[in-house]
């Protein structure tokens, strides 16, 4: 397999408070203040939520998000954190506003997600 050269724009990064739980969803009429964010293509809607209270989902979800934002055209950002979390065998789902981008990694890897993330030398804050 090719490999490609990745630079690693260094970010600051946090993980988000609260499991996430991703799932597909047929139309848009149950959003609420739970979910953040959904992905409408043309032949599916996905919904990302925040996990209910006392009942844990079957795939819990964490987010990394970045403390600043960064400019559209600025090439190289979102791989810059995917390529160390591929390396370490982390799978990811992504969604994307504007200026920054909502990487989800299982919750069980969090913590490695986070140790990858510092390796390839982004600050990574504790993990609450």
């Amino acid at each position: 397999m090719p490999s490609f050269p990745v630079t690693i724009r260094p970010l600051s990064l946090r993980v988000l408070e609260g499991a996430l739980v991703v799932e597909a969803g047929d139309d848009l009429d149950g959003i609420d203040d739970s979910v953040i964010g959904v992905v409408r293509a043309p032949d599916s809607v996905t919904i990302v939520r925040r996990s209910a209270p006392g009942s844990p989902p079957a795939a819990a979800w964490r987010a990394l998000y970045a403390d600043a934002g960064h400019a559209l055209d600025l090439p190289g950002v979102l791989v810059g954190v995917l390529a160390p979390l591929a390396n370490a065998g982390i799978e990811v789902y992504v969604l994307s506003t504007i200026d920054r981008d909502l990487v989800l990694v299982p919750e069980d890897l969090v913590a490695d997600a986070a140790d990858a993330l510092r390796l390839a030398g982004h600050a990574v804050a504790p993990i609450d």
